[in-house]
């Protein structure tokens, strides 16, 4: 007996905390803030990572340039308390390799004919048209290879 997959909205209402909309506001906000105050080069290898009780997280891609931004931190978070309205207390720097490149692919895999059913399934269950034509198109690419 085949179960039918659960909408793909109904699961992800679920899963995730009803903040998150929110906390992503946010961190856009301290991007926004940060980037002006952050010499060129730098600007483009650190994110705001995470706000958790005062203490801000930022992210850089490699170890030498969360080095350049533990040396600025203390200007960053006396500019970033006055510029965003919060109280930081602290500010944490983390390295965290960059986000894949749009346009890149990875490669593709095979799909089993059994996981290729049931990902058609999960598209015929998806609301959002964007997603369900995606789903729909590694279906089709599973079936022809």
């Amino acid at each position: 007996m085949s179960r039918r997959p659960s909408k793909l909205n109904a699961l992800l209402q679920r899963a995730l905390p009803a903040d998150l909309a929110a906390r992503a506001a946010q961190l856009r906000h301290l991007q926004a803030a940060l980037a002006p105050l952050l010499p060129p080069p730098l600007g483009e290898h650190c994110r705001a990572a995470a706000l958790h009780d005062g203490e801000l997280v930022l992210s850089a891609d490699s170890p030498a340039w969360a080095s350049r931004l533990r040396y600025l931190a203390p200007m960053l978070q006396a500019q970033l308390s006055r510029k965003a309205g919060l109280r930081l207390q602290r500010i944490a720097v983390t390295v965290a390799p960059p986000a894949p490149r749009v346009g890149r692919r990875p490669p593709l895999r095979n799909l089993s004919p059994q996981s290729t059913e049931h990902l058609a399934e999960v598209a015929e269950a998806t609301e959002d048209p964007r997603l369900r034509e995606a789903l729909m198109r590694l279906v089709r690419h599973a079936r022809e290879g």
